[in-house]
């Protein structure tokens, strides 16, 4: 399952970045970027390890216009790029993907897009319905054993 986030007006930054949301595997996300008062936009995502991680941004459809950066979970940049990023060899955990504009090219808040590629990406949180479904099994599972 195809799933995409979507960035709030401020979506944080490295130290306090958005928690992605939903179910299934997350191929995108979508937000806009303050360029004037807010130029850093952050999300926090899982990933399972191994393979390669890919990631790319676009600013207003233009490609190459955002900085991107890879932060693993204890704060540290594990990949940078202008426009695009690549990762191997990293453990699983959760990582903080950030975009950055460095001037403002076209205009106040003009949306961008963040693709991510690679084997296990995933929302750092469950959407709501996913985590009452996991409590009721769990719930059920622990009445038969008794």
């Amino acid at each position: 399952m195809v799933r995409s986030a979507h960035g709030s007006h401020d979506a944080g930054d490295r130290t306090s970045p958005q928690a992605t949301t939903g179910t299934g595997s997350l191929t995108d996300i979508h937000g806009s970027i303050d360029a004037t008062l807010d130029v850093v936009d952050a999300f926090l995502f899982g990933f399972a390890g191994g393979g390669v991680l890919e990631i790319s941004a676009s600013l207003d459809g233009t490609p190459d216009l955002l900085n991107v950066a890879l932060i693993n979970g204890a704060g540290a940049d594990v990949a940078s790029g202008f426009g695009s990023l690549s990762a191997s060899g990293l453990a699983a955990g959760s990582y903080v993907v950030q975009v950055d504009v460095p001037e403002d090219p076209h205009g106040n808040d003009p949306p961008y897009t963040i693709l991510l590629s690679g084997p296990g990406i995933s929302f750092a949180v469950p959407e709501p319905g996913a985590l009452l479904l996991v409590a009721l099994a769990a719930a059920a599972c622990a009445r038969r054993r008794f």
